[in-house]
């Protein structure tokens, strides 16, 4: 049986518990992905239609706990709560929701909403908190539900981390106005008075609809020290702010240079030395994705387009294996840039990434938030064939069963990587059996056969029989040519010094010898010639007297000369000086 180690490469365990909130989504047509094996695995049992914006969360360990448009709350079952209806989002809000935990507190968790252009915005930004212990641990939505905190905002959310790893922000935008509003969130709730930064770009009006310049992700980078703003507009543009986490204060605007038509979507790479921004394109789609090197002095100021589509490319979101996925209108497939944090056309925007089985994207993409805890994870999947009766370590454990097992390989970088390995048990041959007759080995198996001696493979020993002239230890393998895998025999052990070495009244010359050479003997023999791996290369039978073997078809080499004789065998070496 062999033993094989799939992994054994560690680079260190990274301490503390990996968060996994962010592991499933629900967006746009019925789609759903699940990233709990480091790759994207569409799902179907979601109840979530939106164009635009939504919200999911999972535990800690990737299981789902509930998801949302921004009106309806679904529980982990994919039922509505019992409360979890009315909520005042708009499913055609950019960000129509995002949700946070309730800091210190493992079963609340608060959702946030803002309003669509579509309802003048008059809904603004409002939160509902869900407790996990009602409905039987399914949860529901609280009496705390729809709090106004302002009206009105634009389309856009974001949350970060505070400084000190407990607390959180809530970040928008007010509308008509270049006022930003961080509102804090504690252990003892919202605080309904928000730190105002006037900064950047006013948001009012509309170019070809009312509030359309509502409209337009918003995202902090990992690190939560940066914010980035797509604007929405004919002209449209991008800015870039420097976040405060211990005041909430965003500074120091950086707006893009390049007019683009209609920015819709925003994402930072892992490292946050990269901004990417997508063009959703107007009637004749002509969707664009581009690159900002956010290392340079200017970092908006030198775009490049690393993608582009004949349709809407429209949110970008930033998945649990630290690759950017894109949205892509009324589509079958999610696109992804699959090496973010790689300048220009290393990055490698790919459109049809992950199938949806037949579901569609809208425009949005869940709005996630990096909870403390949070590291990115890879994935890779592999096919892996072993035979029958070896085994695999998988799983800590040695594997003999076909099967689908998932190993984590953890990093003392940015992130951890998850192996899917797809293992599956080929069949064997059935045991060859070795006999003896008339000191040839012999094997059960008629095809397939490879001998060997002391452990070690007999090169040319194909064949069923084999002859052997030294003491030893022989064994035999069988093939049988469907897959590969291979069936020993039982070692067999074979003395040469049991077989009767006739010396008397046989004499064979000359030797070495050149063409041929002679048999003398009396009495009735076979002749059998075999190379020094125990092929035979030539045989006759029932020779009598003198006999002259011509050699033509030997090498020059040295052979094995076999003579039987009605009482033993009489073997010695020959030598050919062809």
């Amino acid at each position: 049986m062999k033993k094989i180690y799939m992994m054994l490469l560690l680079f260190g365990v990274i301490s503390g518990t990996a968060q996994n909130t962010a592991n499933i989504w629900y967006t746009g047509s019925y789609a759903g992905i699940s990233f709990n094996t480091g790759l994207p695995v569409a799902l179907t049992d979601g109840e979530l239609e939106t164009l635009e914006g939504c919200a999911t969360l999972c535990d800690k360990d990737g299981n789902l706990l509930f998801y949302t448009d921004g009106i309806k709350v679904w529980n982990k079952n994919h039922q509505v709560m019992p409360n979890g209806n009315d909520l005042l989002g708009n499913p055609s809000a950019t960000q129509s929701a995002i949700i946070t935990p309730y800091p210190q507190n493992d079963s609340l968790y608060i959702v946030f909403t803002v309003d669509a252009r579509e309802n003048a915005l008059q809904n603004g930004l409002r939160y509902s908190v869900i407790d996990l212990n009602l409905d039987s641990g399914l949860g529901d939505v609280t009496s705390e539900k729809n709090i106004l905190l302002h009206t009105p905002v634009s389309e856009r959310i974001t949350s970060v981390i505070k400084f000190n790893q407990v607390d959180y922000w809530i970040i928008v935008h007010e509308w008509d106005s270049d006022n930003y509003l961080s509102y804090s969130i504690t252990h003892t709730g919202v605080d309904t008075v928000p730190v105002v930064s006037s900064v950047g770009c006013v948001n009012s009006g509309g170019d070809s609809f009312s509030q359309q310049h509502s409209i337009g992700y918003m995202k902090s980078n990992v690190n939560g020290d940066k914010i980035a703003v797509a604007n929405f507009r004919n002209a449209g543009f991008f800015e870039l702010f420097d976040f405060d986490k211990s005041t909430g204060i965003l500074s120091n605007a950086v707006t893009s240079t390049s007019n683009f038509y209609r920015p819709y979507g925003v994402e930072f790479s892992p490292s946050g030395d990269i901004l990417y921004g997508s063009i959703m394109g107007g009637e004749y789609n002509n969707g664009k994705i581009y690159q900002f090197d956010l290392t340079q002095d200017n970092p908006l100021a030198n775009p490049v387009m690393i993608g582009s589509s004949s349709m809407h490319l429209c949110a970008l979101q930033l998945a649990p294996n630290g690759k950017i996925y894109t949205a892509i209108k009324y589509y079958e497939y999610l696109g992804v840039i699959d090496n973010p944090d790689e300048l220009g056309e290393g990055c490698n925007f790919i459109q049809d990434a992950v199938y949806l089985e037949g579901n569609t994207s809208g425009l949005g993409l869940p709005s996630l938030f990096y909870y403390k805890g949070f590291e990115f994870f890879t994935g890779s999947e592999q096919d892996v064939e072993i035979c029958q009766g070896d085994s695999v370590f998988l799983e800590n454990t040695w594997q003999v069963l076909s099967g689908t097992y998932y190993d984590t390989l953890m990093t003392n970088s940015y992130s951890d990587s998850i192996i899917t390995t797809h293992l599956t048990i080929l069949p064997i041959a059935p045991t060859p059996i070795i006999t003896e007759i008339e000191n040839v080995l012999i094997s059960s198996s008629v095809s397939g056969n490879q001998w060997y001696y002391n452990g070690n493979e007999i090169s040319g020993a194909t064949s069923q029989t084999y002859q052997p002239f030294a003491d030893g230890v022989y064994q035999v393998s069988v093939d049988d040519g469907n897959n590969g895998c291979l069936s020993f025999s039982d070692e067999y052990s074979y003395l040469v010094s049991n077989v009767s070495n006739l010396e008397y009244d046989i004499d064979v010359y000359p030797n070495p010898f050149d063409e041929k050479f002679t048999v003398k003997h009396n009495g009735e023999y076979d002749i059998g010639i075999y190379d020094i791996k125990g092929i035979l290369l030539y045989k006759e039978r029932k020779q009598l007297g003198n006999t002259n073997v011509y050699t033509d078809h030997l090498g020059k080499g040295t052979y094995i000369l076999e003579l039987t004789l009605k009482d033993g065998q009489n073997i010695r070496k020959l030598i050919s000086k062809n």
